[in-house]
C-alpha cells in the first residue's frame, strides 16, 4: 500500500520535492534578472531621448511639400502599396489598361512604371 508513496530521505524531503525547490529558485533568479534588464533598458531610453515618435516626425520633415504623380486622362489610382525600401507601389487603372508605379517619396520621383495594356 505504500508504493506510491514517495520515499523519504535522512533529512525528511523527498526527491522530488528537492528538484521543485530549485525550479522555483531558478525562476526566481531569471525573474530578477528579467526585471534589472527592462530597468536599466528604459533609463537608458530616457537618459538618451530615442523614441519612435522623434524618428517619424523626423523623416517626415523630410519629405518634399508636393509631389506629382503623372495621370493620363481617365486614370484613377487603385491601391498603393508601402515596399520594404520606403517606397511606394501605386495602381493606376483606366480606359487604355492598368500601370504599376513605383515611387519614392523621399526624392519625389517615379524609380520605374509597368504599363499593362488591354489585350485587343
Amino acid at each position: 500500500m505504500n508504493q506510491y508513496v514517495p520515499k523519504q530521505e535522512q533529512n525528511g524531503e523527498s526527491g522530488v520535492s528537492k528538484t521543485l525547490m530549485a525550479f522555483v529558485i531558478g525562476m526566481g533568479v531569471l525573474i530578477v534578472i528579467g526585471v534589472v534588464v527592462l530597468v536599466g533598458v528604459i533609463i537608458t531610453r530616457i537618459a538618451h531621448g530615442h523614441s519612435s515618435a522623434q524618428l517619424s516626425s523626423e523623416s517626415a520633415t523630410k519629405l518634399p511639400s508636393k509631389a506629382t504623380i503623372p495621370l493620363m486622362s481617365n486614370e484613377h489610382v487603385g491601391q498603393v502599396t508601402p515596399l520594404s525600401d520606403g517606397s511606394l507601389a501605386i495602381t493606376v487603372q483606366g480606359d487604355a489598361g492598368g500601370r504599376l508605379i513605383v515611387w519614392d517619396p523621399t526624392n519625389a520621383r517615379v524609380v520605374s512604371e509597368l504599363i499593362f495594356a488591354n489585350a485587343r
